[in-house]
């Protein structure tokens, strides 16, 4: 400034909106019978055979608030495909998952230190399959049966945010939902720390 003139104020309060991104990877087991059309397949993969057999996998959030008020979208998308025998047939096997949560979110504590927020809205669910059998004897087996199915759930739930330092921080999330509206019960637990670049 000019000698006379007040010395020039900067704000320091934050933009009205604030928009954030985050990937991350997300393990994920199988374990049950899956159905396509009246054709059953027993499938039973842990984390090390979904690995083996994936084909590709995609997940991501982001998140725009505005003061206390927020809107977050956390989708995942995986394609796993396989081979095998059930008895003296061949199996092909690819499965085919997307799972979002849709949400809006109200900061009950928010500090410089850390947050807790609540937050309601859905889960969305996608699966398709396709299972081709083959083999069997002189006359041969050789089925193609692919099915989808898709449902919503309400959730509600909570995150906690502890800054660590300037870069690190700890992120917790849990919610609960599904009670008959499409699922019995759906509910998720996550914790883990992250870097801003």
């Amino acid at each position: 400034p000019q000698p006379g003139e007040p010395p020039a104020v900067v704000s320091s309060q934050p933009p009205s909106w604030t928009v954030r991104t985050a990937l991350y990877g997300w393990a994920q087991t199988l374990d049950g019978d899956i159905m396509a059309k009246g054709i059953g397949v027993p499938v039973e993969a842990g984390f090390d055979d979904i690995m083996e057999n994936l084909d590709m996998a995609a997940m991501g959030m982001i998140e725009a608030s505005h003061g206390r008020w927020s809107f977050q979208a956390d989708m995942n998308y995986a394609k796993i495909g396989s081979d095998g025998n059930l008895g003296p047939l061949a199996t092909e096997i690819e499965v085919t998952q997307f799972l979002g949560n849709f949400t809006f979110g109200y900061d009950v504590v928010k500090t410089d230190k850390f947050a807790l927020e609540t937050y309601a809205g859905i889960r969305v669910n996608w699966t398709g399959l396709d299972v081709e059998i083959k083999g069997g004897g002189p006359a041969g087996v050789n089925l193609n049966r692919s099915d989808e199915h898709a449902w919503v759930d309400p959730i509600i739930g909570g995150r906690f945010q502890a800054e660590l330092s300037e870069r690190f921080f700890f992120r917790a999330v849990g919610d609960i939902g599904g009670l008959g509206a499409a699922s019995e019960l759906t509910w998720q637990a996550m914790a883990g720390c992250g870097w801003r670049m």
